[in-house]
């Protein structure tokens, strides 16, 4: 951080975060968000109407770390094996973790470990998916919430980070970094039903409208960086 001339931050609770932990060094920090995907307000939504009664289809795209929380994910499906299905996208530090803690919910059937997985794929994964699942401690932006959004599926996450930028309360649902099992159950529950779905429907263009996108953050990290040669 010394000897650069410009510290790249991709959200405001990063750039905070190191201008508290780095103040001298806190001139150098430029805000530069990761970008969103383009909405296609035509597509298919995720949140189909579910009858009372149906799977709720849960998805999660996250590597393996402890702060991720992924047991959290698999604590929620002990309690509702069969209300709740999910598919849980990640490295292969995170294949071996599910297949030593959670070998109960992938043989019954209500958890699927995926890895290697294309981008095609991964993108209809989200779209069938009826809600996304990050319980994650603390993210600098967290591009799968963005990437769930773009595709049409609310979020249901751990507040205090980055994700209340990147998600925020109009279009998924914050959850304290101390809730419970339960509470998560029934943020998903909520999630998933047709009040949430219907505000849900209303709001995502909106929201992905404003959202940064790809194009302007490269745009920006250009200008920062010709104006250092």
């Amino acid at each position: 951080m010394q000897t650069a001339d410009k510290i790249i931050s991709v959200s405001r609770w990063t750039t905070e975060g190191l201008a508290h932990l780095f103040p001298s060094f806190a001139h150098k920090i430029v805000t530069i968000p990761n970008g969103f995907y383009e909405f296609d307000k035509e597509q298919k939504f995720s949140g189909e109407l579910l009858k009372t009664g149906s799977t709720i289809k849960l998805l999660a795209v996250s590597r393996f770390e402890s702060y991720k929380r992924l047991e959290l994910l698999c604590n929620i499906l002990y309690k509702k094996p069969h209300e709740f299905k999910a598919i849980l996208v990640t490295d292969d530090h995170g294949v071996k973790w599910a297949h030593k803690n959670a070998p109960a919910l992938i043989k019954l059937g209500s958890l699927r470990v995926v890895s290697n997985i294309d981008k095609n794929a991964l993108k209809k994964l989200y779209r069938e998916s009826n809600v996304f699942v990050h319980p994650s401690l603390y993210e600098g932006f967290c591009l799968p919430a963005a990437e769930a959004l773009a595709s049409g599926t609310p979020v249901v996450y751990t507040s205090g980070s980055a994700l209340d930028e990147t998600v925020g309360n109009l279009v998924g649902v914050p959850m304290n970094q101390s809730a419970t099992i339960f509470d998560w159950i029934t943020a998903i529950e909520y999630a998933a039903n047709l009040k949430f779905t219907q505000k849900f429907h209303r709001d995502i263009g909106d929201h992905i409208e404003k959202a940064p996108k790809w194009d302007s953050s490269a745009k920006h990290l250009a200008k920062v960086y010709y104006s250092l040669v």
